[in-house]
């Protein structure tokens, strides 16, 4: 009967949020590794874990004022247990991290080219990106 109370505390678990399997695999640590996989198979195989879209609907919903930079993303994903493999395929198609940066500045009245490029740089926006865009807000710097 292991296998039925693993497989209940997953669905509960999931009914709060959306989980990757690292973390699933976290919260029934209790249960031997022969379970957790049986536990595992099951909810992949009814579609209710699925690394992969997950990652995607994160990453694709990131956006207004949560906006941040690919790095950020990266590291918050992996340390929730998302594949690097995946993340990798899926930021390879988000927009250029300067459309990312100018997307954050839309959100708030910009002040000075210094304060806003710290508020890009703590966002993870890349130094390239962070210029170019406050290039395009304040003009050129020299």
């Amino acid at each position: 009967m292991p296998f039925d109370a693993a497989y209940a505390l997953a669905l509960k678990k999931l009914s709060r949020c959306e989980r990757f399997e690292r973390e699933v695999m976290g919260q029934l640590a209790e249960f031997g590794p022969e379970t957790i996989e049986s536990v595992l198979v099951r909810l992949r195989a009814k579609g209710m874990l699925n690394d992969y879209e997950l990652a995607r609907r994160i990453i694709e919903s990131s956006h207004g004022r949560s906006v941040v930079g690919r790095g950020q993303l990266r590291e918050r994903l992996m340390l929730r247990g998302a594949n690097p493999d995946h993340l990798e395929a899926i930021l390879a198609n988000l927009p250029d991290e300067s459309f990312r940066a100018k997307a954050l500045l839309a959100t708030r009245p910009c002040q000075s080219r210094a304060k806003e490029g710290r508020f890009l740089m703590s966002r993870g926006i890349d130094q390239e990106a962070t210029e170019s865009a406050l290039d395009e807000v304040f003009g050129a710097s020299e």
